[in-house]
């Protein structure tokens, strides 16, 4: 009898551990929370920087017109250096002075010749050196502009015994006598026409003239001067000249000067009293040389300029 019921009471319990094992696999089922363990979160790349957007490409600037960049080539002469003047001194030839010839020589080389000497200059006494030198100084005296290498300026290059005996041979062969008119004087406030002139001089030196004009005076004679600058002192003006009977050999610091005292015109030369003028003259041809000039460097200018890209 205890056997049977020890029997039993296993059995019950047996049962009972089945029982909630079977319940507990139920409960889960029928839906309990089993919580999971927790999940790391994916790390994701970080993203790269935005780059800078690209910057504007700057503009080019605007470039001129060539004609409004070259519209004062006057103004763009190369500076001298104190020394456009001819080696030789004016000279008398069949009895008469060519300081006519000798100005405007002065003159056409001081606008159109443009000395380089970065470069050594060649030897005039080979031919094809001095035929090369030559075609420049024909192109200059022709009214054309032109670059002269080898020399500083018109006075070293009119200081080589072959280009000096051809400049000589050009002074000599000006005539002195020319026609002309009264040049066109913008200048008209005084009634001394002679104080006009004056202040027409100094006007056109402003705009990178460099006028002739013709004097006559008791010490001077007929005579011829270019009128290379201006200065003042006293709060007056006066006029630089360069004159082709004087060759100082140094830098020219207006050694000779026009200037006006009571309404009468004085040319004084550095080693001279003060000539009181009474003759007092631009002329017509002078007005022609200039657009001439004005020509030949406007040419210059607008070859060079669009060269280099400076202009359209």
């Amino acid at each position: 009898m205890k056997g049977i019921l020890l029997f039993v009471s296993l059995s019950l319990i047996g049962c009972d551990q089945l029982s909630n094992k079977q319940d507990n696999k139920n409960d889960n089922r029928e839906g309990s929370t089993v919580e999971a363990p927790p999940s790391e979160t994916p790390s994701l790349p970080t993203p790269a920087p935005t780059p800078d957007p690209f910057p504007e490409p700057t503009p080019e600037p605007t470039k001129p017109n060539c004609e409004v960049l070259c519209a004062n080539p006057l103004k763009q002469v190369q500076q001298s250096n104190g020394f456009d003047y001819l080696s030789f001194p004016n000279f008398g030839y069949r009895g008469i002075g060519r300081c006519r010839g000798h100005a405007l020589v002065m003159q056409r080389f001081s606008l159109l010749a443009k000395f380089d000497n970065t470069t050594s200059a060649c030897d005039t006494t080979n031919e094809f050196c001095w035929l090369k030198i030559k075609s420049k100084i024909d192109r200059i005296l022709s009214y054309q502009a032109s670059t002269i290498n080898g020399y500083s300026d018109l006075f070293e290059f009119s200081s080589d015994r072959r280009v000096r005996a051809y400049l000589w041979s050009i002074v000599a062969g000006t005539s002195h006598r020319y026609r002309a008119v009264d040049a066109k004087i913008s200048v008209r406030r005084f009634e001394n026409p002679h104080m006009n002139i004056f202040y027409e001089l100094k006007k056109r030196v402003e705009l990178g003239q460099l006028p002739y004009v013709g004097v006559v005076g008791p010490q001077t004679g007929s005579h011829a001067l270019i009128v290379y600058a201006v200065e003042s002192s006293s709060l007056k003006p006066y006029l630089c000249a360069r004159d082709p009977n004087i060759v100082l050999g140094v830098a020219e610091n207006c050694d000779h000067k026009i200037y006006f005292q009571d309404n009468q015109i004085y040319y004084q030369r550095y080693d001279r009293t003060p000539d009181a003028l009474s003759f007092f003259r631009i002329t017509s041809d002078e007005d022609q040389r200039v657009l001439r000039y004005k020509t030949a460097l406007k040419t210059r200018c607008m070859e060079n300029s669009r060269e280099m890209r400076l202009c359209n």
